[in-house]
């Protein structure tokens, strides 16, 4: 199998969430991959718990907010590089990178103020390897 070589910074899309473009950070250190989240309201329909939240993909504060629903995987207590822990909700979501789709697990957390509205890590790195002197080898679409 080819592996795909990408930088510690890129982009890619979640189609599921209606998400067409996002800058993302790599991060290696990290089990799941993190989405910046606001407004989280929990639901349930037909048994299954649902969450619907919104989230602002690009940096820029007038820049567009989507407003996203998924079913609930799970919550999972996560602790963050300064070494506060948190519990947050899991959901599955597919993402489009390096001209593929799979699925991966995204957590939900306000990311306001970090430099990237999303992590990804290293259980979404399926076929991936990352250059850590590299950045946007896949192209930059958000400039």
């Amino acid at each position: 199998m080819k592996k795909n070589i990408i930088g510690w910074k890129e982009e890619c899309s979640l189609p599921e969430l209606n998400i067409p473009l996002i800058a993302f950070k790599t991060d290696t250190g990290a089990t799941l991959s993190a989405l910046h989240t606001t407004d989280q309201k929990t639901f349930f329909k037909d048994g299954q718990e649902y969450v619907t939240f919104t989230t602002q993909p690009l940096k820029e504060k007038d820049s567009p907010t989507i407003t996203c629903t998924a079913p609930v995987v799970r919550r999972k207590v996560v602790t963050s590089s300064n070494g506060m822990k948190q519990k947050r909700i899991v959901i599955k979501t597919i993402i489009d990178l390096v001209n593929r789709k799979w699925e991966i697990e995204i957590t939900l957390t306000n990311r306001e103020k970090m430099t990237y509205r999303m992590l990804l890590g290293r259980e979404a790195m399926k076929g991936i390897l990352v250059d850590p002197k590299k950045t946007y080898c896949l192209g930059h679409r958000s400039k």
